[in-house]
């Protein structure tokens, strides 16, 4: 499945609620940035980078592969790099190469 997700599939989420799963803990975030990363190749996808803001908590889940819940692709296991506070919670990177 990861591997035919497109930028458009998480630009379409943007300032949409999603579900993060961190082990047996899950909680609401929000898509609020997706952006191009680097050229498109001849064949292959636009790589991107998707950041999802969790909701309030005391603190955050280190790097590593987590699920978030797509509404259209369903449990997508993802690695997500903390990037440090938002506004509402903590930031978290998806890149999809």
């Amino acid at each position: 499945m990861l591997d035919k997700l497109t930028i458009e599939d998480f630009e379409n989420l943007i300032d949409r609620d999603v579900t993060l799963c961190f082990g047996d803990s899950s909680q609401s975030g929000r898509v609020v940035e997706v952006a191009r990363r680097g050229e498109k190749p001849p064949e292959g996808r636009q790589p991107f980078s998707a950041v999802v803001e969790s909701g309030p908590n005391d603190g955050y889940w280190p790097q590593g592969t987590h699920v978030m819940v797509h509404p259209e692709h369903g449990d997508l296991a993802l690695f997500m790099v903390p990037l440090g506070p938002g506004e509402h919670g903590m930031r978290y990177e998806i890149a999809i190469n």
